[in-house]
């Protein structure tokens, strides 16, 4: 595992394995936006949130860990996880060490937590990215939210069915069609709502506003 503060703000967990980074982040994720009832802002255990997962996605098997290769907390989150839950495994000692050690100072300065794995491609980054920015700047959530708005009403539903079908909950939905429309490939977006037709031309607009901050962003930090 490294740590990376690419950006003000942003503490960047890499992991080697996809299923390491899922074991770190898994409760403290959903703990953040689970949709599953009882999950999200409550108290539980791995196993409980196991159970649950393998009963909403309709499997024997819990595939959580293989289902996700990318995490995203803000930091009054992670705070008040480390706050209620007592940790479970190295891993999520291991994350929580890390995230108190790169947090920023004063400590009631905002931060963002996100998390990925070294083979994950640059995507995923931009995606977690793009969800740390909606939370730490109120000039690219405007931004963003315009663009979410403007998009056509019967697209806009259907993408918000397949996104809560996926676990994610009601509260960061606009958030899910930001980054997902900003960083996706063509092929991804295209599997995301099962062929439905895509408006091309939004979702170039979320492409390129989500570029351009990146790069400003980048110049910035230089």
């Amino acid at each position: 595992m490294k740590v990376l503060t690419p950006y003000p703000g942003v503490i960047h967990v890499i992991y080697s394995e996809q299923t390491i980074l899922a074991k770190a982040f898994m409760r403290m994720q959903e703990f953040y936006e689970s949709a599953i009832p009882g999950f999200k802002g409550q108290q539980f255990t791995r196993d409980e949130f196991k159970k649950a997962y393998a009963e909403m996605m309709g499997t024997e098997e819990f595939t959580y860990y293989d289902d996700w290769g990318g995490f995203n907390v803000p930091g009054d989150v992670a705070n008040k996880f480390m706050k209620l839950f007592t940790l479970d495994s190295m891993d999520e000692e291991s994350l929580m060490k890390s995230i108190k050690q790169h947090a920023p100072w004063p400590p009631y300065k905002p931060f963002y937590v996100i998390g990925t794995f070294e083979s994950g491609g640059d995507s995923i980054i931009d995606h977690e990215l793009s969800h740390a920015f909606w939370h730490l700047h109120d000039d690219y959530r405007e931004m963003m939210q315009g663009l979410v708005e403007g998009l056509p009403v019967r697209f806009r539903a259907r993408l918000k069915r397949e996104l809560g079908s996926m676990g994610y909950c009601e509260d960061v939905l606009d958030d899910e069609t930001a980054a997902y429309l900003s960083t996706s490939s063509v092929l991804e977006l295209d599997e995301l709502v099962n062929r439905t037709d895509i408006p091309w031309k939004h979702a170039l607009a979320f492409q390129r506003a989500f570029r351009d901050y990146l790069e400003s962003k980048s110049s910035d930090s230089q």
